[in-house]
């Protein structure tokens, strides 16, 4: 069953949709006059509406009441997990980042690798990914949206959004796989020391995913690079299985392994 849900640019006591706004309501959400829909705007608040007002033609149209004040949810996790995914091909790319959206990523930085599937990103690309990213967090009963930033041309640009971050935790396809576990607990035990020093700051992770042909020597090079000379703790790479993984199940997976590292569901 659909949610009840649609994003809203503002959660005011009277809203007017028209067009695509009013149809998905109508036609994909099958709402009428009287029903009532919860609109949320991304950034942690929401509201509910009575739809007071629904037409189809000329044009569609809504008229939205609210039925109670605005009820804002602070965010819950002590981190802010950025995933950084090499480019694919867009029809991976757009079941990719809806996935990750459903999973609890709190941003998505995409960048363009030495080996990488997908061509540059065009805007009607990117705003299709976007209209993906509100579906995937309508339907996932999201609260905050997750933003999408676009490729960087190299991956050393990718090390400037970094510097914002406390850590990067890398994946890639190594010919000798890394004790794991190990490497999880040291991440847990820097983490839970950098929490403890943030003072309810949440404290902002990049994941970052490698291309299924592995990073090349110049990328290793830069993040060996960003280790020794960043302030951000660099830990990696990971080998999550024996075989090689598409970026889509590498991605989801690094995801997930980074959120049961930090103690996270």
């Amino acid at each position: 069953m659909s949610l009840r849900r649609i994003k809203l640019s503002t959660l005011i006591s009277s809203v007017a949709l028209q067009g695509e706004a009013a149809h998905y309501l109508n036609t994909v959400l099958r709402l009428k006059t009287g029903d009532n829909v919860q609109g949320f705007d991304g950034q942690g608040t929401s509201r509910w509406y009575r739809i007071v007002e629904l037409t189809k033609k000329p044009k569609p149209a809504c008229l939205l009441e609210a039925t109670e004040e605005p009820l804002f949810v602070p965010t819950p996790s002590a981190f802010i997990l950025n995933v950084c995914l090499p480019l694919i091909k867009q029809d991976c790319l757009e079941w990719t980042v809806a996935k990750l959206a459903e999973a609890g990523a709190d941003e998505l930085q995409l960048y363009h690798p030495a080996y990488a599937r997908g061509a540059a990103l065009s805007e009607n690309d990117i705003r299709r990914l976007r209209k993906i990213t509100d579906e995937a967090e309508r339907q996932s009963n999201r609260a905050y949206s997750m933003p999408i930033y676009l490729p960087s041309q190299r991956l050393y640009t990718l090390g400037l959004h970094s510097q914002l971050s406390e850590c990067t935790i890398y994946f890639d396809r190594q010919d000798r796989r890394l004790n794991n576990l190990d490497v999880m607990l040291e991440f847990k035990q820097w983490v839970q020391h950098r929490v403890a020093l943030a003072e309810k700051k949440p404290l902002r992770l990049n994941v970052l995913v490698g291309p299924e042909g592995g990073f090349n020597s110049e990328e290793q090079q830069t993040l060996r690079r960003l280790a020794q000379e960043s302030d951000s703790k660099v830990y990696g790479p990971v080998s999550l299985v024996n075989n090689i993984l598409k970026v889509e199940t590498a991605a989801l997976l690094g995801l997930l392994w980074t959120r049961l590292s930090l103690g996270e569901s």
